[in-house]
């Protein structure tokens, strides 16, 4: 795959065939470095609620939707500015983009969002892009189905629905001191992937977008919770970069080896889902729990591989090595299938998505 000259929200696809490419990940991040008991801070102490999933911090989720990557890239910017959040005045909103025209059925009450395409009443594979309020918490269902995507050249991504938060202020979880904390976390189903023809495969991640306001530089982190099929067995986990917009995207997963980013204790590991040939249905349970830290250390780790061994296109640039001069932009939920190889089908549910600042990883 190649870069796609447009501007994505996420662009999460750089890793994953399973435990043979995790381990080439792990070697690219490690060098030689060894492992460091890492000290967990408990679920206790102090810690300041970014993202809550209760309802009542949350406007109905609202959303764009964009048919081409060139509508994308024309309009995204402008369309977003009235979806910032603030503490406890949450505005989520959805990005969905690449399939076919999508429309609101729902509007029995004042928050529950049913996106779908015209053929959902004689089709129960339809796309559909659900979130509603369940026992106070923003819950979400989404169902990716490439046989109602456009036939277009994407290059770079594909077919997704980004459930995204967008913060103005100066939000600087980690400090001067060395110490500091961004930990996501949510539930799911069980993710059901079903490929047809050759389709190469897809993600569900969470991501986070990181600015540094003095070098003017911006970090897209992509953490993959999901990875379907096997899409990003040729792609060698790196920093790859994006020239368009100036973007260095760093790809990681969810595990204990690796250093740019700090699994939970209490959370599952990334899993690799090839095919779901025998399942047809989403489990009605949702206790599938991923958490990850974004650390001090973890994204020092980022800068100094930055600095040592960056991507070509960026040699010599100046990105810093302080973890302390990086704000948050925004940090979102993402499910994407690539369009590369042929049809395929994701659905998924989820709940409880949430984003604390900690001193400590949780």
């Amino acid at each position: 795959m190649k870069f796609y000259k447009y501007f994505i929200p996420a662009i999460a696809l750089f890793f994953l065939n399973g435990c043979e490419a995790f381990d080439e990940m792990f070697k690219f991040e490690s060098k030689k470095k060894i492992m460091i008991d890492i000290s967990f801070q408990k679920e206790n102490d102090p810690k300041t609620n970014l993202i809550s999933s209760k309802c009542k911090y949350n406007s109905k989720p609202n959303y764009i939707y964009y048919k081409t990557p060139y509508e994308a890239k024309e309009n995204y910017f402008k369309d977003t500015k009235r979806y910032i959040s603030k503490k406890e005045n949450l505005k989520p909103f959805w990005d969905i983009r690449y399939i076919d025209e999508v429309k609101n059925y729902n509007n029995k009450n004042d928050y529950n969002l049913l996106i779908k395409t015209d053929s959902f009443n004689i089709d129960d594979n339809s796309n559909l892009i659900s979130s509603k309020c369940e026992n106070g918490v923003l819950t979400g269902k989404i169902r990716l189905n490439l046989f109602e995507a456009p036939e277009q050249n994407i290059e770079y991504a594909g077919p997704q629905a980004t459930l995204m938060y967008k913060f103005d202020g100066n939000i600087k979880p980690w400090d001067e001191t060395g110490y500091g904390n961004l930990m996501i976390q949510s539930y799911f189903s069980n993710p059901i992937y079903k490929k047809f023809d050759k389709n190469i495969g897809g993600s569900i991640n969470f991501g986070i977008f990181l600015y540094n306001k003095k070098l003017n530089k911006e970090i897209n982190y992509i953490i993959g919770i999901y990875s379907l099929g096997n899409a990003w067995y040729n792609e060698q986990a790196q920093l790859k970069y994006d020239p368009t917009n100036n973007i260095v995207h760093v790809a990681t997963v969810i595990d204990n080896q690796t250093f740019w980013s700090t699994k939970s204790p209490k959370s599952e590991f990334t899993l690799k889902i090839k095919n779901s040939l025998n399942n047809t249905k989403n489990s009605k349970d949702i206790n599938h729990f991923y958490r990850v830290n974004i650390t001090y250390q973890n994204l020092k780790e980022v800068l100094e591989e930055l600095k040592i061994n960056p991507p070509a296109e960026i040699s010599g640039e100046d990105f810093g090595t302080n973890p302390a001069d990086w704000q948050v932009k925004s940090i979102y939920l993402q499910y994407e299938l690539e369009e590369e190889g042929g049809k395929a089908i994701l659905s998924d549910s989820f709940k409880g998505f949430e984003a604390y600042i900690s001193k400590l990883p949780l």
